[in-house]
């Protein structure tokens, strides 16, 4: 049963022994495809070309490729269905096992950014690049609840323009959340230049806010941010990124606001800030998504944020792809 794996058009480099152990640790599952988590499909290619596709991005956890269409799937997650196909296969590929040892070696150590393409180089080395640029509008939620000091706000401000400057075109809008009265500091209209949203952002002053109502913060982004007007583009995904203290924020409709949203077409990247109690934990889960590592960046700290703009860009080019 297994020997119908190993042929030319499915792996250039195929001995015996090694055709066994492709078969049994990564194709291996004939009539299986992935369940869902698809995060792009590439027809009209090999399985070889496949393997490789899934190769060269971090963000692949699986893949699936069917002999009669020749189409080929990558997913986010190692589930599975039955089909009963035999032209269907699924793979939840071993990238330490020794297979075309000599194939975009560079990249086999996941190098990259979940949200950018591995390229590999021919002196050996690699590069990371952007698969596929694309616009956001993009709400930031800064938390100035009574747990926020003055420091520690304007070290969420100092991260935030490496993160601008790393997105492609933006249109930007920030909210101050807190209490039961959030305030909207700019609007996604205001301003159009990356340089004239980070001189915005910079001129943010603190504003410290009893208690820590994020629900509330939510339901606003939607209702007067996200709602089809004021520079809210049609065609463009909507992004909320929040970054917030999520030890004492109030769990009060807080699931039911990010379901909401996300029903309403929005995206929810969460930035925790020094988590370290368990009400903190259980506010990531009501806030998040599945999985919940492509919604939640970790920041042990808020002057940690400083050295994140990178993971913070990834998070929410992931929510663009």
């Amino acid at each position: 049963m297994y020997r119908e794996f190993c042929f030319v058009p499915i792996f250039i480099i195929c001995l015996t022994t090694a055709c066994d152990r492709i078969v049994d640790h990564s194709i291996g599952q004939q009539g299986y495809k992935i369940e869902n988590g698809v995060f792009k499909t590439i027809s009209g290619r090999g399985m070889m070309a496949c393997w490789n596709a899934c190769l060269l991005r971090s963000r692949c956890a699986s893949l699936s490729y069917s002999r009669e269409t020749l189409e080929c799937s990558l997913g986010r997650f190692t589930n599975k269905t039955y089909t009963g196909s035999t032209s269907d296969l699924f793979s939840v590929p071993d990238w330490d096992a020794t297979i075309n040892q000599g194939a975009n070696q560079p990249c086999r150590s996941r190098p990259c950014p979940r949200s950018q393409l591995c390229v590999p180089l021919s002196n050996g080395n690699h590069t990371c690049t952007i698969e596929e640029a694309k616009s956001v509008d993009l709400t930031i939620m800064l938390d100035v609840s009574s747990t926020t000091n003055s420091t520690e706000f304007q070290d969420m401000i100092d991260s935030l323009p490496d993160v601008i400057n790393k997105l492609y075109d933006v249109r930007l809008a920030v909210v101050f959340f807190g209490d039961l009265n959030p305030v909207v500091k700019f609007g996604l209209h205001q301003y159009n230049s990356t340089q004239d949203q980070i001189n915005a952002i910079q001129a943010l002053v603190y504003e410290r806010k009893s208690g820590s109502k994020l629900a509330v913060a939510i339901d606003l982004v939607q209702n007067d941010i996200f709602n089809g007007l004021a520079g809210d583009r049609p065609d463009v995904k909507n992004v909320i990124l929040i970054m917030v203290y999520p030890n004492n924020v109030r769990i009060t409709d807080l699931e039911t606001a990010a379901s909401a949203a996300r029903n309403d077409g929005s995206e929810i990247v969460i930035v925790s800030i020094d988590l370290k109690s368990d009400n903190g934990i259980y506010v990531l889960g009501l806030l998040s998504s599945d999985p919940i590592n492509e919604d939640l960046v970790l920041a042990p700290s808020f002057a940690h944020l400083l050295d994140m703009g990178t993971e913070i860009v990834d998070a929410v080019m992931l929510k663009l792809s």
